[in-house]
């Protein structure tokens, strides 16, 4: 890609930043003179000779660091100066050629090329990096066909195989990582340089190390029950009911004999276990070793077809799955019975590769242990290709289940997994939208889609869903709109609106939250984000009085923000706030210190002369004397502005208050604030000391009551 060409146009070429190899030139500079200063080895080379082979090696570089540093290496290693000479003249001319140089040093067949092309192809297409035990155990049995003759199966000696012939033979292409023990191209542009290579052994890499690893695989399970597990381990398994965990723990458990890798804990196994579907999936249709892939494949399966697996394939589905955890744990349960593949083939995803093999006597309404037909296991598992072959064969789409299957059926798990092609193919084949709620989470896939966003609500609403469908009575959201609103997601909102949906849902369920408290329960990163939410439920009939019904009790008015939106649509601001602990919003207004939240409240019908029935305190006025929150400035508010009796002072809790334990702790006086607020009722209103004490008293009692 062109990247200059693509940014040009819309930054303009004074924004774009050059960087060419050129640059390099003074860093390779500085490099070839250090080294060469230092090494010790050159103390009889001459300072012209020296001088040449700086020259040379800047020059020659032409900014590659990796070229410079390849030649410096090999120069090392001269010792007289018409050597060092010699060299200078037959450098190669580009870091290709330089790797190339590496490579023939070795004769074509010799036991070190073939040891450093193993290690090439194991490195290039591992998923990822090996294990020094794994690498050499890799090189030392490569199998490259399913019935492979000498030519192709070459075994090395365990004595030629070791870390140290290892490095030695794949030395700078190839390197060790000494914390991590694991191995890598020593730069990315040595991986690029084999891949170019047009030769057999690079070109059929990726299908020969997946026959590979199938025959890793087949050799480790065939060794079941003799080299694995131990036997009184085996003695165990055969005793429990459940395996999972005694077998996930055996094959965590350490003592394994690193020369015999049939057994599953050695590292080519883990690597293989764990890795093995991948390599096959990768395989592609145009591999030339496309039918080796397939023979290698139905070997493992179970040469006589599908319905009759091997062994291997059994112990692979029992124990090897249980074993590798974290990567079976969505699979495993799937493939039961063991001795059907077919329910494997379709999971693992690998029909593509068995074309007229793995359909054999295939049944639309077989079903695997679990309930689950060919078509919901491909759905589930998000195989587009599968899906549609077994749509055109006929299996059913609308499959009934029931509630105890624990599940849904292949549209519905196409969408709970995220796979919105299979889902829109499963539509527009007839596939109903309305399905019964899941039995895990028990809501409504609408819900399911809400949560997951627009692009899958849309997915329902062009199907014909309604969007009014509520979910089951333990669900926290109840609908899709309830959902949409706690996410803060206001296109999925607005689409479910548009659609239909109800913005003040006639729940049957008394636990279901309504889409406007929902709103005003989320916590947004900014505060004033869900506004729009809110305006836009209450724009379609959203009942401004539920946010204060008590509906949700997690949710506390920051400010006048929220209460002028709701009062605006008309809510009720006399409506108790009773879950939150407060006879109304005034009450908490007036303790959150800002008079112009009471006074917006008072100027909307909110009463400030009755005696708290549910509330913290027995009136407002003590509630601006007491909480710290407040100020005196509202208690100037409530006295010259809004006229507050100041008896409220020695109202105290009413009976129901004192019953729900509504009551908070306060320290009076607890700040300036409170003093000044003491002073200015003695001082301007002639209050008697003796009622702050009081006051004290009586709400420390109360607030010990509590604790």
């Amino acid at each position: 890609m062109d990247i200059e060409g693509y940014l040009q146009p819309s930054l303009g070429r004074e924004l774009l930043v050059c960087i060419s190899t050129s640059d390099n030139a003074g860093d390779i500079e500085k490099f070839v003179n250090h080294e060469i200063s230092m090494f010790g080895g050159w103390k009889l080379i001459s300072n012209d000779t020296k001088s040449k082979a700086k020259k040379k090696l800047v020059e020659k570089s032409n900014g590659m660091f990796r070229w410079a540093y390849l030649q410096w290496k090999q120069l090392k290693g001269c010792r007289m100066d018409q050597i060092v000479l010699d060299r200078l003249d037959i450098l190669p001319e580009t870091l290709s050629a330089a790797y190339d140089k590496i490579y023939n040093s070795f004769q074509p067949g010799e036991l070190e090329s073939l040891v450093l092309q193993r290690t090439v192809r194991w490195v290039l297409y591992a998923k990822r990096p090996l294990e020094t035990a794994a690498l050499l155990a890799t090189i030392e049995h490569q199998r490259t066909t399913v019935n492979g003759g000498e030519d192709e199966y070459k075994p090395f000696s365990k004595s030629n195989l070791t870390q140290l012939a290892l490095e030695s033979v794949c030395r700078d292409l190839v390197v060790r990582d000494p914390q991590l023990d694991t191995w890598g191209f020593s730069h990315a542009s040595v991986a690029e340089h084999f891949l170019l290579k047009n030769e057999p052994w690079i070109e059929n890499a990726k299908s020969e190390i997946t026959i590979s690893l199938t025959h890793f695989l087949i050799k480790c399970c065939t060794a079941f029950g003799s080299v694995w597990p131990p036997p009184g381990v085996k003695e165990e398994w055969d005793n429990i009911r459940s395996l999972e965990h005694s077998v996930n723990y055996w094959f965590r458990s350490r003592g394994v004999d690193l020369g015999e890798p049939r057994d599953p804990r050695h590292p080519l196994q883990t690597y293989t276990q764990q890795e093995w579907v991948k390599h096959m999936s990768d395989t592609s249709d145009q591999d030339p070793k496309l039918a080796d892939v397939t023979r290698v494949l139905k070997l493992f399966l179970g040469q006589t077809g599908p319905q009759t697996s091997s062994t291997e394939y059994q112990v692979y589905c029992k124990y090897i799955m249980f074993g590798q955890d974290k990567q079976y744990v969505e699979v495993r349960k799937h493939v039961q019975p063991f001795q059907n593949s077919t329910f494997g083939i379709v999971t693992l995803g690998l029909t593509r590769l068995l074309p007229g093999w793995w359909d054999q006597a295939l049944f639309p309404v077989k079903l695997n242990t679990h309930k689950e037909s060919l078509l919901e296991l491909a759905a589930e598992f998000r195989h587009a290709s599968i899906c549609e072959d077994l749509v055109l064969r006929g299996f059913p789409i609308n499959r009934d289940r029931d509630f105890e299957d624990h599940g849904w059926n292949a549209f519905g798990l196409a969408m709970i997994n995220e796979n919105l092609e299979v889902a829109r193919f499963l539509l527009n084949n007839g596939a109903s939208p309305y399905l019964p709620d899941s039995p895990e989470s028990f809501k409504s896939l609408f819900c399911f889609a809400a949560a997951k966003g627009l692009e899958y609500l849309q997915v329902l609403l062009d199907g014909g869903a309604d969007p009014n469908t509520h979910c089951s009575a333990i669900c926290t959201w109840g609908c899709a709109l309830s959902m949409a609103a706690w996410k803060g997601d206001v296109r999925s909102s607005e689409a479910l609106i548009n659609a239909g949906a109800n913005a003040n849902p006639k729940c049957s369920n008394c636990n279901h939250r309504s889409p406007l408290t929902m709103a005003f329960g989320t916590e947004f990163p900014n505060r004033n984000s869900y506004l729009p939410l809110v305006r836009l439920l209450l724009k379609h009939g959203a009942d401004a009085n539920t946010p204060m019904k008590g509906e949700i009790g997690w949710k506390k008015y920051d400010s006048m923000l929220e209460a002028t939106v709701i009062v605006e649509h008309g809510a009720d601001v006399k409506t108790p706030l009773e879950s939150l602990g407060y006879d109304t919003i005034l009450e908490y207004a007036v303790m959150k210190g800002d008079v112009n939240f009471p006074r917006f409240l008072i100027e909307h019908g909110a009463d400030v002369h009755s005696r708290l029935k549910i509330g913290k305190f027995g009136s407002l006025l003590a509630a601006a004397t007491v909480e710290p929150d407040s100020s005196l400035d509202m208690v100037k508010f409530l006295i010259e502005e809004v006229h507050a009796d100041l008896e409220q002072l020695e109202w105290r809790l009413s009976p129901i208050a004192l019953e729900t334990k509504s009551g908070d702790k306060s320290a009076l006086w607890s700040s300036l604030d409170h003093a000044m607020s003491g002073k200015y009722l003695t001082d301007v209103h002639q209050v008697d000391p003796q009622v702050f004490l009081d006051m004290d008293a009586y709400y420390g009692q109360q607030s010990r009551s509590r604790c």
